[in-house]
């Protein structure tokens, strides 16, 4: 039990620190399908011998105001995604913006802890971006993050966000046990996404939890 909960401190470390700076070039089609094949090609960084995770949802919103949400409303990831960021803030738009987040007090040993992160591809046509932590500290070399925001057909959106990260040692010997936490995060990061789009309500540090047991299709689509 005690090993368990170590693993679990780790992985919620490792979604929030990083330290990276690179230009974007292309990742193979083999790295990047881990989850959900993309027939588009990605901008990211060539990352060999990466941890790779994604997660999905639908979202009962039109795709442009969820990419205004996630991507033109870089720096208010607060306002969603309290089950990991208490405060957040950016400069500038599109490619080259920053963003400077404050960890969720209720994450444990990390609350009140702060991490930068960097726009390095950017295609507003096809509603994608990419982004690169900046500066942070923790047992991860390199983390990229991407998000897709697509039409489902029907009036409403499907989102595909993943990671590619790099971690150093000892991590590196429990890299399955901490992406599987990683990827936890995410998919509550998508619920509180679906429900700040679909209703307008801000998901905080207070009510995460009760907002990801309202979504239990999305859990089960991303295997929770």
């Amino acid at each position: 039990m005690k090993h368990a909960y170590v693993v679990a401190l780790s992985a919620v470390w490792l979604l929030a620190c990083s330290k990276q700076s690179h230009p974007a070039t292309s990742l193979t089609v083999e790295q990047r399908s881990f989850v959900h094949s993309r027939p588009t090609p990605n901008e990211v960084p060539d990352m060999p011998g990466t941890t790779d995770i994604g997660a999905r949802a639908h979202i009962a919103a039109p795709p442009q105001q969820v990419w205004e949400i996630i991507a033109l409303d870089f720096g208010k990831i607060a306002d969603w995604g309290g089950a990991g960021v208490a405060e957040s803030s950016a400069q500038g738009s599109g490619l080259g913006a920053t963003r400077h987040c404050k960890i969720a007090a209720h994450m444990p040993m990390l609350g009140g802890a702060t991490y930068d992160e960097e726009i390095i591809a950017w295609d507003p046509t096809r509603r994608y971006f990419a982004f690169v932590q900046t500066q942070a500290s923790g047992p991860t070399d390199q983390l990229v993050g991407e998000s897709w925001v697509d039409s489902d057909g029907k009036g409403g959106t499907v989102i595909t966000t993943t990671a590619h990260f790099r971690m150093t040692f000892p991590m590196s010997l429990m890299s399955g046990s901490a992406a599987s936490k990683i990827k936890r995060q995410f998919v509550y990061g998508l619920a509180g996404l679906k429900h700040f789009a679909e209703t307008g309500q801000r998901v905080t540090g207070e009510n995460w939890e009760t907002v990801a047991k309202q979504y239990p299709r999305l859990m089960a689509e991303n295997n929770l």
